[in-house]
């Protein structure tokens, strides 16, 4: 670099508004910090339904740091995991999906002033079949953050699979936190590191 040359330019933090609260005050060291995508892989009976309803119903985790969870899932009804999640007004169980559904609830939580809108935690659970590549559900992995977070959050966006290729790739590429739990073989893991 010449004497004679400019300064190079600096890249500077944008400093968050004074009356934003910091929604991961107080949040474990190995939780992932809002806004985040978090994958969970394992195969079947590994623990992840148990997981997910630690997730949603303990302090140690993220409950009262929603206001809303939305748990998107075909067999949570029959699922004796979510059975006591029913009663929760803080949670919205989905059993009908459509993309049609997720639109307008996104548009909704969009159109709703950044000041009053809800911080939501959405997970889909059993629903690779609503997954597809151009799915508003596998979409939304690339602007959560503008949809589910509210006023003083990001929020979380939650996926299930046993299989780690059965999320499609833009799921994958855009997951800030992978939970893997007990897999059916190395070559998974193998997989997950070449990718």
């Amino acid at each position: 670099m010449n004497n004679n040359d400019p300064p190079l330019p600096v890249v500077l933090h944008i400093r968050p508004p004074d009356n934003r609260i910091d929604a991961n005050e107080g949040l474990h060291p190995h939780l992932p910090p809002q806004p985040c995508v978090i994958v969970l892989y394992g195969a079947y009976k590994s623990g992840k339904s148990v997981l997910l309803a630690n997730f949603i119903q303990s302090d140690m985790f993220f409950r009262n740091r929603m206001d809303k969870v939305v748990l998107i899932s075909p067999t949570a009804s029959n699922d004796d995991t979510y059975a006591h999640l029913v009663d929760d007004d803080d949670v919205d169980i989905i059993d009908s999906y459509s993309d049609d559904w997720l639109d307008e609830y996104l548009k909704f939580q969009y159109d709703t002033p950044k000041e009053e809108r809800s911080s939501v935690m959405m997970i889909f659970d059993d629903a690779l079949q609503y997954l597809k590549k151009t799915s508003t559900a596998t979409l939304l992995a690339t602007k959560f953050r503008h949809y589910l977070g509210g006023s003083q959050s990001g929020g979380y966006l939650i996926y299930v699979s046993q299989h780690f290729k059965g999320l499609p790739p833009v799921i994958r590429g855009n997951s800030g936190c992978i939970c893997v739990m007990r897999i059916q073989n190395v070559k998974i893991l193998k997989d997950m590191d070449e990718e």
